[in-house]
């Protein structure tokens, strides 16, 4: 996928207020003065260069000025309460652009650069090299290793299928599937049994980790090994998952040194604090440039008001590129965020706060979500008024297949103007109430999920959402046994979701209908375009409704019905919800 960096044309921001500019370049030192002839080298020095003149004159504009380069981040940066601006003097940190090299531009990489690469052997591999972490005081694990900005491969069983990408690649739980929906008393959630032809010889199985799809196939788990048994073939996990791993689940097991066999694997060994790595065609460990993450996020905030970021390319990190928590305020604006993060985290988080903004950026290869936000208070009904708007979002949730385009939960978020495709599950994925959705396009989701939409939303204490002028297609479907074109919708009210207003959207191509509400009440669904949907077959419908059944021994009764009202009944008495 080629990108323009169309968004980089940037230059420091002008104020009626005044303005201090610190510099920062990866050829700087921080015993300079942070001008653009001498910069410092540390978005950190930086930062502590900003309070000084924060706490000189509140009034003044503060910009962050980073030059063209690779800024290696070894740990986060973490800005504060103390680093806030106000409206009329922001805390601004921005791309600087050298008029010499106009299409040059700032890198935040998470990580720490692997030298010292030498030919060894391993698991009988000749192609294999091998490097000591110990220069680089590493004695914990990481999940993730990158070649020239790519993330590589941790070693695993079975090895991945290029040629199949989604349905490629997978060993399936021994036995025979029982029904989805039935339960199974004395079912254990914690051991995954193998397969005859899966039983392989790990020496240390404590090293690994299984990435599964339990039960439902609406998720995935990546969980620790504690034990394996290889008389019975069984994986003992260190937690216990939400849903049993049943006969035929879908799963590969990572981390294991036996494992490392193919091109572009690697796996660290802890214990002697060793990295070996299988090349892939045509690397050259003496030219090119390995990383591995140092930094869980790379930039964090938190009670920091009025923070602004512009311009900047973010890669490599463990869980996040940008991490704000509690902010007023905050912007992102035409930044690159690729290639980071594990199962947990998103390229942008956005947590609490009100009037954040996500505009304008590229995200991509991401571990799990692209964009996460949340914020208001759905008991009082009062609205966060973040927004998230003309994006590109894509090929997100490489490790978190529950990892979506924009995940959103609160109150008053609107999420306009975005592209997002190739999704493992839904392109957006709305909870709480009175969030808007508005004109974006989104196409080929659901490539590793069944029971899903384009969009998803539901819940009875939710609702009361505006789902207008998208253009959602090719919400595919894939079940845990390989097969595609089931169970995917592309509009999802789900689980009694409520009061939502859908209209002037397109839907098209999307294999079970267009809209699916299930249990859905008092929405309102006009001049909507659903067309060419129902699966290739045409055998079910446009528009689906399912209800809940009043028997005692059904679902609804004996399970989902407690639990919703206990919800319910916060909000009963509140005056915002009469």
């Amino acid at each position: 996928m080629e990108h323009g960096y169309r968004f980089l044309l940037l230059v420091p921001l002008c104020s009626a207020s005044l303005a201090a500019d610190i510099h920062i370049s990866p050829t700087g030192s921080d015993t300079q003065a942070g001008t653009a002839e001498a910069p410092v080298q540390t978005l950190a020095k930086a930062r502590l260069m900003a309070q000084t003149v924060r706490k000189a004159n509140s009034n003044e504009t503060i910009n962050l000025l980073l030059h063209p380069g690779t800024h290696r981040i070894v740990k986060p940066v973490a800005f504060t309460a103390e680093d806030s601006g106000t409206a009329e003097a922001p805390l601004n940190i921005l791309a600087w652009q050298d008029l010499t090299a106009p299409e040059a531009r700032p890198v935040l990489v998470g990580g720490a650069v692997v030298t010292g690469w030498t030919k060894s052997t391993f698991n009988g591999c000749t192609n294999l090299f091998e490097t000591d972490l110990k220069p680089l005081s590493i004695t914990t694990p990481f999940k993730q290793v990158y070649l020239n900005g790519k993330r590589l491969i941790w070693a695993r069983y079975p090895n991945e299928d290029p040629a199949h990408p989604y349905s490629g690649g997978w060993a399936y739980v021994d036995g025979t599937r029982p029904p989805m929906y039935k339960d199974i008393e004395g079912e254990r959630t914690d051991t995954v049994v193998l397969r005859q032809k899966d039983a392989r010889p790990w020496s240390q199985p404590q090293d690994g980790e299984i990435c599964i799809f339990p039960r439902y196939n609406w998720w995935n788990r990546i969980e620790k090994i504690a034990a394996y048994d290889s008389s019975t073939r069984t994986l003992t996990l260190t937690k216990k998952m939400q849903y049993a791993a049943r006969p035929e689940d879908r799963f590969c097991i990572m981390g294991m040194r036996e494992e490392l066999d193919a091109a572009g694997e690697w796996y660290q060994d802890v214990k002697n604090q060793k990295l070996y790595l299988i090349p892939p065609a045509g690397a050259d460990l003496t030219k090119d440039v390995v990383t591995v993450p140092t930094a869980n996020d790379i930039l964090t905030f938190s009670k920091t008001h009025h923070a602004h970021v512009r311009g900047l390319e973010l890669t490599g990190s463990e869980q996040c590129g940008l991490r704000f928590t509690d902010c007023d305020f905050a912007r992102t604006e035409k930044c690159l965020l690729h290639d980071l993060g594990y199962f947990g985290g998103a390229a942008v988080e956005l947590n609490r706060g009100t009037h954040g903004t996500i505009r304008g950026c590229d995200i991509w290869n991401i571990g799990g979500h692209g964009v996460s936000v949340s914020g208001g208070n759905q008991v009082k009904l009062e609205r966060c008024e973040h927004v998230v708007e003309n994006c590109y979002i894509h090929h997100v949730g490489q490790f978190n297949r529950h990892g979506i385009g924009v995940m959103l939960g609160g109150v008053g978020i609107r999420v306009s103007h975005n592209l997002i495709h190739d999704m493992p599950r839904c392109g957006i994925f709305h909870g709480g109430a009175l969030n808007t959705l508005e004109y974006n396009r989104i196409r080929h989701c659901n490539l590793e999920m069944e029971d899903t939409g384009c969009t998803y939303t539901g819940g009875w204490t939710g609702g009361w959402q505006t789902i207008r002028y998208n253009h959602c297609t090719d919400s595919i479907g894939f079940n845990n046994h390989g097969r595609f074109f089931v169970f995917a919708w592309g509009i999802y009210l789900d689980e009694s979701g409520c009061g939502n207003d859908v209209y002037g959207n397109i839907v098209e191509r999307c294999q079970v209908g267009a809209m699916h509400l299930h249990n859905a009440r008092e929405n309102h669904i006009y001049n909507n375009i659903f067309a060419n949907n129902a699966g290739p077959q045409g055998k079910t419908h446009q528009l689906s409704l399912q209800t809940w059944n009043n028997s005692t021994n059904g679902v609804f009764l004996r399970d989902r019905q407690p639990k919703m009202l206990k919800e319910y009944e916060k909000l009963m008495t509140n005056p915002a919800w009469a």
